[in-house]
């Protein structure tokens, strides 16, 4: 930031004057601005900076450039508010670096030099009120965490994926079932990653269909065979996912493993129709046999 003068004074010629130059163009600026001389020393803030650390414990007037940025330094524990892409609950990375001052203020500190020809050179610090925004963060992430502990504990399968049904994020609980240690190892993979290939491109022919209507399928049973030869049964339900613009971008589903529930029903149909000795089918099963080839007969004529 460089300031020319067509009269520029000696800087030993008049000190005053060149002190009020420098005041005049702090003052000038409509940002937040302290400003100091090239040892770091106070000269003046504007009327900007004055209200931004209004009722904080900041004596600025007193502290030195690297003082008060050792004072920013320590307020600067704000919680980060980008989470890392495709992880339900990742480690945060901020987007700027914000320190709260102890009147509950949130800034950013931005340097700069300010050199006037003919005058000398000044180290400024601008503090970019961003209290609104950090505000609005705050309640963002709050409403954040409170649906990304239901994601994270719920024991049924979560995710989301893109056009080409490939996984842009997935919660623990589908990591577990697919055996990867973390769920940043599924994304951009798809079910045909895990799953047999017919069972892969069922599930696509399903999500293809669901992204050309723009409509949900609830509850919908599957049975999966998985690329070593498994199997399981889940319920699941999937729903198209939409930009700002109104256009679908994917889909996004949760799943219900009935698997268990599925090997108990079975259990409990063959000792009923089994005989647990013989393993030959007993009464009960040719009685059922015989009452449903007795309906047929009856519908047919």
């Amino acid at each position: 930031m460089i300031f020319k003068s067509a009269q520029a004074p000696s800087p030993l010629q008049n000190p005053s004057a060149e002190m009020g130059r420098v005041e005049e163009l702090v003052t000038s600026l409509p940002v937040a601005t302290i400003c100091f001389d090239v040892n770091g020393g106070f000269i003046c803030a504007n009327s900007e900076f004055r209200a931004l650390v209004q009722g904080s414990s900041i004596d600025f007037e007193r502290l030195s450039k690297d003082e008060l940025c050792a004072q920013l330094e320590s307020a600067r524990d704000l919680p980060s508010l980008t989470p890392e892409v495709g992880v339900f609950g990742a480690k945060q990375a901020p987007v700027a670096e914000l320190s709260q001052l102890s009147n509950g203020r949130v800034v950013e500190l931005l340097e700069r030099t300010l050199k006037i020809e003919g005058v000398g050179e000044y180290k400024l610090q601008q503090w970019v009120d961003h209290t609104p925004m950090a505000r609005s963060c705050s309640e963002t992430e709050s409403e954040m965490r409170l649906l990304l502990e239901l994601i994270n504990q719920v024991p049924d399968q979560i995710y989301f994926k893109d056009v080409n049904s490939r996984f842009t994020r997935i919660n623990p609980s589908l990591a577990k079932r697919y055996g990867i240690a973390s769920a940043s190892e599924a994304l951009g993979k798809s079910d045909a990653d895990y799953y047999s290939k017919e069972h892969a491109q069922q599930t696509r022919a399903e999500e293809l269909e669901i992204m050309r209507t723009a409509k949900p399928v609830f509850n919908q049973m599957h049975h999966e065979v998985w690329d070593n030869g498994s199997e399981s049964w889940n319920v699941s339900t999937k729903m198209p996912m939409f930009n700002s613009k109104g256009e679908v971008v994917g889909v996004t589903g949760i799943s219900h493993d009935i698997t268990e529930h599925k090997r108990r029903e079975a259990d409990a149909w063959r000792q009923a129709n089994y005989d647990s000795l013989t393993t030959l089918a007993n009464r009960n099963y040719f009685l059922q046999q015989l009452s449903a080839r007795l309906t047929r007969a009856k519908h047919t004529g």
